[in-house]
């Protein structure tokens, strides 16, 4: 998280803080494990390729996968990843729950009212003792955790508001 802050701190802002902890998330993945648009997804680069089912069959792994891989890395990584603050900290101001004072406060606004986030919040949780590389994980890790749960959440409505269309459900 350090590197991000130190990489982007000219140009990020509320708006674009997300987007730049995930593309900071993906960079950590090895370069061994990167592979072109035709090696993980042949069907998408040619006309005429197949059902999914077949591009299943063919070991290729389906986007829904590869999106919902990306996001455990991505959880995974503010979570227990390198960082100034302790990970029990952060895991607090993923779940938005277990902070206290000025911080609760803050990370609080984060996760639920992004636009109502002020300098003096920034600053009442600086004087509480958290140093600014801190105060910006926590953030991160909020945003973070609020981005997973609107993610879960649209998963179970997904899945519940598709599952009379499947054909085990069929009477």
């Amino acid at each position: 998280m350090t590197c991000l802050r130190r990489h982007y701190s000219a140009t990020i802002t509320p708006e674009n803080l997300l987007e730049h902890a995930v593309t900071d998330a993906l960079r950590q993945v090895p370069a061994a494990r990167r592979v072109s648009c035709r090696a993980a997804r042949p069907w998408s680069c040619t006309q005429g390729a197949g059902s999914r089912a077949a591009r299943e069959r063919e070991g290729a792994v389906p986007d829904e996968d590869r999106k919902r891989a990306a996001y455990r890395a991505l959880a995974d990584r503010v979570l227990t990843g390198e960082g100034r603050a302790p990970a029990e900290q952060r895991a607090s101001a993923f779940g938005n729950d277990g902070l206290s004072g000025p911080l609760h406060t803050l990370i609080g606004k984060v996760a639920t009212r992004p636009a109502q986030v002020t300098d003096a919040d920034f600053a009442a949780a600086k004087a509480s003792g958290v140093t600014e590389d801190q105060l910006f994980e926590l953030v991160i890790c909020a945003a973070v955790g609020q981005s997973a749960r609107l993610y879960d959440a649209g998963l179970a409505a997904l899945a519940e508001a598709t599952a009379g269309e499947r054909p085990d459900n069929a009477t």
